[in-house]
C-alpha cells in the first residue's frame, strides 16, 4: 500500500543520505555500490533461476539480455517497478561474438515508476548528483559483472512521461539507464617496469 511504499522510500532516503553525508571518495563509493549490487543479486538468484549470470569465455548477447529481463521481471512482480522497457536496437550478435572494439553495444533501459523514484530525485538534487538511491541499477550492474560483461559507460536520468508546458510542473515518472557494454575485459593500466620512474 501507499504507507508501505512511503516507509520504504523513507528508509532508502535515510540510508543514502548517510552515504551522501559521508562524502566517500569515488573509489569507495563505487565499491559500496558494487557490494550492494552483489548482495541484491545473491538474494534474487534464489527466486529467479533465469537470472543466473551467464558464464563462459564467449557469452551470447541474447543470453545476457535474457538475464537482465528476468531480473527486471522479478522486480516488477515484487512491486518495485510498475514496468520496464529494454531498447536493444543497437544489439548485433555477430559483432558481439567478435569480441573486439567493434563489439561495443548500447542498451537503454527505462524503469517505470520505481519505488525509489521520489527518494532518488530528492537526494540526487540535494547531493548535486553524487548519490542517487536505487536498487535496480546496482543489481543489473552486478549481473553484468558476474557475466563477464564490461560496462564502458553508464548514465542515468529522470524522465517525465507526460508533457507539461510549465517546467515547474515537471514530475519524473521513470528512470532511464543508458549502458555501453563490451564483451572484452577491461585492460589493466600499464605499470612501469621496476626501477623506472620517480624515486628509482
Amino acid at each position: 500500500g501507499d504507507v508501505g511504499l512511503y516507509e520504504f522510500e523513507l528508509s532508502l532516503y535515510a540510508l543514502f543520505t548517510l552515504l551522501s553525508e559521508a562524502r566517500l571518495p569515488p573509489a569507495r563509493q563505487k565499491t559500496f555500490n558494487a557490494l550492494l549490487g552483489d548482495s541484491l543479486l545473491a538474494a534474487q538468484l534464489s527466486s529467479s533461476p533465469a537470472a543466473q549470470p551467464a558464464t563462459g569465455s564467449a557469452v551470447p548477447l541474447k543470453r545476457v539480455e535474457a538475464g537482465l529481463e528476468a531480473l527486471l521481471q522479478t522486480l516488477q512482480r515484487a512491486g518495485y517497478l510498475a514496468g520496464f522497457k529494454i531498447d536493444n536496437s543497437d544489439a548485433d550478435e555477430a559483432l558481439w561474438a567478435q569480441r573486439s572494439e567493434l563489439s561495443t553495444t548500447r542498451y537503454t533501459i527505462t524503469l517505470a515508476n520505481p519505488a525509489s523514484l521520489r527518494a532518488a530525485t530528492q537526494l540526487n538534487a540535494a547531493s548535486g548528483g553524487r548519490v542517487t538511491p536505487g536498487l535496480a541499477v546496482p543489481l543489473l550492474l552486478a549481473y553484468l559483472r558476474a557475466s563477464g560483461v564490461t560496462v564502458l559507460q553508464q548514465s542515468e536520468y529522470f524522465l517525465d512521461d507526460e508533457y507539461k508546458p510549465n517546467p515547474i510542473a515537471y514530475n519524473p515518472s521513470s528512470l532511464v539507464v543508458e549502458l555501453e557494454l563490451s564483451p572484452v575485459p577491461p585492460v589493466a593500466s600499464a605499470r612501469p617496469p621496476p626501477g623506472f620512474g620517480y624515486g628509482s
